[in-house]
């Protein structure tokens, strides 16, 4: 399966009190997550690395709704995606008036060695 669209689902899952389905795609995505702990499109295609936050979502969604009183069973994902996602950072480029934000910005890009992308995307 791709990687967003999977996460989407357990998001909406987890949303509407289905926990056993929640849990197949959260374990799933679990599966999918690569040894840094980033997440590729698919497990064919492990870049570009969009699809980790929503993975991150969907295992605190999970975590929150099906199992409050627990810990959550995807807590060690969720950190080692947190990790990755913290020292994943974008190539600055030097302003241009034709890129309409400031592409200096240092954190998260789409796509690695491509600018973060903080002032489009907040």
């Amino acid at each position: 399966p791709a990687t967003e669209p999977l996460a989407l689902a357990a998001l909406a899952l987890a949303g509407h009190g289905r926990n056993t389905e929640a849990e197949a795609a959260c374990t799933k995505l679990q599966e999918l997550q690569n040894p840094e702990g980033s997440l590729g499109v698919s497990a064919s295609e492990t870049e570009p690395h969009w699809p980790t936050a929503w993975a991150i979502l969907a295992w605190q969604a999970f975590g929150v709704l099906a199992s409050p009183k627990s810990r959550n069973p995807f807590q060690a994902a969720i950190d080692k995606a947190i990790t990755w996602t913290m020292t994943f950072a974008g190539e600055p480029l030097a302003r241009t008036t034709e890129i309409g934000h400031d592409s200096t910005l240092i954190g998260w890009p789409w796509v690695a060695t491509t600018h973060s992308w903080y002032e489009p995307t907040c």
